[in-house]
């Protein structure tokens, strides 16, 4: 059972972002309660969620620590500790539209919402012995799970859209967490659950002549990253990154959470309080202006091309 439980929560948070995450073999450490992985890709679809015409390029996950209270599975806090988590992603490739694909997608997603309304139906019936069992030490582990995460960069990389230049932004955080918080009673009853955040050192650059870092080797990227420099594609060397929001420690945020059967069109899955976001100065040169507006008109013509795709041409227009 406990193999399973680890097994469960690490393809629930990881699975769709990590590449050929093998969970059959975690009974190693688990005496200790304690799993480990390293140096995990991160799998080229790992953004699809996000509905914008981007894919990942190149990443990793350089550790991934569970701690799981052996002792006390229902009580004491799940932790998932996150080290270096680097990302490269970058324009989709135009590749001929797979229209059996599209169609599994949205099945997929339908079957979810089908398979999230019965099990919410199947725990209001009370459900079997073992389907109430299941699901309470499942939502316990929910509630009392910690999340840290240490060293992320996220980037995004473009060298097409914006004419004459080459474009490389995207997101630093020193360290982020997430911890549950105590609660009402009445918010007990509503199934509310609530995690206090902690974001150390968030910020977001625009390089305007970046050189690309899509094809480097993974220990070769990771040295990159390392370095929090960016590579001046014109100059060759290594040069600070152009921020447009410095680094800067954030006041701890909440977030209030719903259970999936509470989810609806009135009452929002995530609700998070972010009171020292209610402003954020940012500061564009010229060339950062003129590529952010660049980069978000080709993100909303893709977005108006989309449901045309199926219908585009395989061969260019040769003329006779």
């Amino acid at each position: 059972m406990l193999e399973g439980l680890a097994a469960w929560v690490l393809n629930t948070y990881l699975g769709e972002y990590v590449e050929n995450l093998n969970t059959d073999q975690l009974s190693i450490g688990l005496l200790s309660g304690a799993v480990e992985l390293e140096n995990l890709p991160l799998r080229k679809d790992a953004l699809h969620n996000i509905d914008l015409p981007v894919e990942v390029k190149t990443g990793f996950i350089g550790k991934i620590h569970l701690q799981i209270p052996v002792r006390a599975l229902r009580s004491d806090p799940w932790v998932i500790s996150l080290e270096k988590l680097y990302l490269v992603a970058g324009p989709a490739s135009n590749k001929k539209c797979d229209v059996k694909e599209e169609e599994e997608r949205l099945l997929e997603r339908k079957a979810a919402v089908s398979r999230q309304k019965c099990n919410s139906a199947q725990s209001k019936d009370g459900g079997s012995s073992w389907y109430a069992y299941s699901t309470s030490v499942v939502y316990n582990i929910l509630e009392n799970l910690q999340l840290n995460v240490k060293d992320i960069h996220i980037r995004y990389e473009d060298d097409v859209t914006v004419p004459r230049q080459s474009v490389a932004c995207g997101i630093t955080i020193d360290s982020l967490s997430a911890q549950s918080q105590t609660q009402s009673e009445e918010e007990k009853k509503k199934g509310m659950s609530f995690k206090l955040l902690n974001l150390t050192n968030f910020s977001i650059y625009w390089d305007t002549d970046a050189a690309p870092l899509a094809n480097l080797a993974i220990h070769a990227l990771k040295e990159a990253f390392e370095r929090k420099l960016f590579i001046s594609k014109s100059r060759g060397g290594f040069m600070d990154h152009q921020y447009i929001r410095s680094r800067s420690a954030q006041k701890p945020s909440y977030a209030e959470i719903s259970p999936p059967n509470l989810s609806g069109h009135e009452v929002p899955l995530v609700s998070c309080v972010m009171p020292t976001w209610n402003r954020i100065q940012i500061s564009l040169s010229e060339d950062q202006y003129h590529g952010l507006v660049t980069v978000m008109k080709e993100f909303e013509r893709a977005d108006r091309a989309r449901p045309f795709r199926k219908w585009r041409p395989t061969a260019s227009v040769k003329e006779r």
